[in-house]
């Protein structure tokens, strides 16, 4: 069925028009079908131009390249940052669901912690071990079942403190979100599909040594891409750009960390005790 005048947003539209020159819907609009849902959806993950595929080849071939041409204008070109960002935590949540760490361990921990909290004889002090057991147990719990909310205070974060040393540079704060939502997402679906079903499995010991290495993967990976979206090649710009990798992911860990022992051991204070 082909409109005069756009269905969308009642743009005019010529005989001849394929698309909407307001709003850029097509012009020829047809009865919804299963078969035009199911077009949609594959459309919307394979296309060839912008996929979520293409895109994560991309971002792991051409490091930093992405985002610098999607702030510079080329915008059609790319995923969205922010819908990759979106379902790539999604994934994460997901498998986080599917592979959950430590399972022995914590159920080990949970029986010496009743067994400690037994020879407690002192109400008041029993009473305070018991919360602050229940309140390292609900930062296990929580960190597991919103992995997703971490990682989306991460990226304002991380993106200031590159912004902050970059300040010189072209990239404002928002850019700066925008490369952060690919790098961090990119580096999420590593975790998401390599380090959680890794973790899943191991032992304490080395369920440490695991996450260790990722943050060393997520730290050369950021330090490669930032490298390559500020064009600053070379010795000198590596370094200044692992460096800033690695500030970004201390301050990220010991704001994040010092939250959860101040939760653990005081209820914030006793906000939430």
């Amino acid at each position: 069925m082909h409109s005069t005048h756009c269905l969308n947003c009642s743009g005019f539209l010529t005989e001849k028009a394929k698309f909407c020159p307001a709003c850029g819907q097509k012009a020829d609009i047809h009865r919804l079908s299963i078969g035009h849902i199911v077009h949609d959806g594959v459309h919307f993950f394979l296309h060839a131009d912008k996929s979520i595929f293409t895109l994560v080849k991309m971002l792991a071939t051409k490091t930093g390249l992405v985002a610098r041409e999607f702030i510079e204008g080329k915008r059609k070109r790319y995923f969205p940052p922010l819908n990759f960002f979106l379902i790539v935590i999604g994934l994460m949540v997901l498998n986080m669901s599917l592979f959950p760490p430590l399972q022995k361990e914590n159920k080990e921990n949970n029986q010496i912690m009743e067994a400690v909290s037994a020879r407690i004889t002192d109400p008041v002090k029993k009473a305070k071990f018991l919360s602050i057991v229940k309140r390292q147990q609900n930062v296990s719990i929580y960190t597991q079942k919103y992995s997703n909310i971490f990682a989306m205070c991460a990226v304002p974060l991380v993106s200031f403190i590159f912004y902050l040393f970059y300040k010189r540079n072209k990239y404002n704060y928002a850019e700066h979100v925008i490369a952060n939502l690919y790098s961090v997402g990119f580096t999420s679906l590593i975790m998401a599909f390599v380090f959680i079903p890794l973790m899943s499995v191991a032992s304490a010991r080395n369920y440490f040594i695991i996450l260790g290495l990722y943050f060393i993967v997520e730290i050369t990976y950021r330090s490669i891409y930032y490298t390559r979206l500020m064009g600053k090649t070379g010795t000198a710009g590596y370094a200044k750009a692992a460096a800033i990798a690695l500030l970004a992911q201390l301050v990220w860990i010991g704001l994040s960390g010092g939250m959860m022992v101040w939760y653990i051991f005081s209820g914030i204070g006793g906000l939430f005790a």
